[in-house]
């Protein structure tokens, strides 16, 4: 069972400037690395890491190092949740050697963070932006830090919903002794395909890179993160 806590940032437009930046930049990364992940047919972050860090790094030098990291987990998981969410047409499929399919992250794409990036600390949260960190007053009820202090995070992600609002989004894993059992596949606690990733053909054989989405929902908020706070 996950448990989730959402903080709701509050922002004037030079702060919301700041984010936006950096989850363009974030979006840009990701969509920069995929055909890196489909050219060598690999989605293990830590084989993907080795293969792409230093090129997106450089690529990217404004993301710092630690949102390279997070870029590359978020790729990883992606193309995790697309073989194993319910929903995706590519569910329990078998991918063949070079036919991995592109993908293509929207402006709408969560920011994936972790212990590094962001930090809840009492009733203040502080976290990385291209221009350096940015601080809020998160107001915790009593089940929040408990959540906090007993749960295990398991992931951290900044959204904006249609109108510019911001909040963070954080992902427990009840470790409870009598909780259910936990696995690592997200598609247990995320009910619709998130509306962010978008399947897109052969770029070759559509004039124009055009692209097609998977499934139709309304925009879903759904748990990702920017690396795992365990490894």
């Amino acid at each position: 069972m996950n448990s989730t806590i959402h903080i709701s940032l509050g922002v004037d437009a030079h702060i919301k400037q700041r984010l936006d930046r950096l989850r363009v930049e974030f979006m840009h990364a990701c969509n920069w690395l995929v055909p890196f992940a489909v050219a060598h047919h690999c989605w293990n972050r830590v084989a993907l890491h080795h293969l792409a860090y230093h090129k997106l790094r450089a690529t990217f030098p404004h993301l710092g190092s630690q949102m390279t990291c997070n870029a590359i987990y978020s790729v990883c998981r992606s193309y995790r949740l697309l073989l194993a969410h319910p929903h995706s047409p590519l569910y329990q499929k078998k991918i063949e050697e070079g036919k991995l399919p592109h993908l293509q992250f929207l402006e709408s794409s969560p920011v994936f963070f972790d212990r590094h990036t962001l930090s809840v600390q009492k009733n203040m949260l502080s976290l990385y932006t291209l221009e350096g960190r940015l601080r809020f007053a998160a107001t915790l009820s009593k089940s929040d830090l408990n959540l906090l202090q007993y749960q295990r995070l398991r992931e951290v992600q900044l959204m904006s919903d249609v109108y510019g609002k911001y909040q963070i989004q954080l992902t427990f894993a009840n470790t409870d002794e009598h909780s259910l059992p936990n696995t690592t596949d997200q598609s247990n606690h995320e009910s619709q395909w998130p509306s962010y990733i978008v399947l897109i053909d052969d770029p070759q054989t559509i004039p124009g890179g055009a692209h097609q989405q998977l499934l139709t929902h309304a925009p879903v908020a759904i748990s990702a993160s920017g690396g795992e706070v365990h490894d």
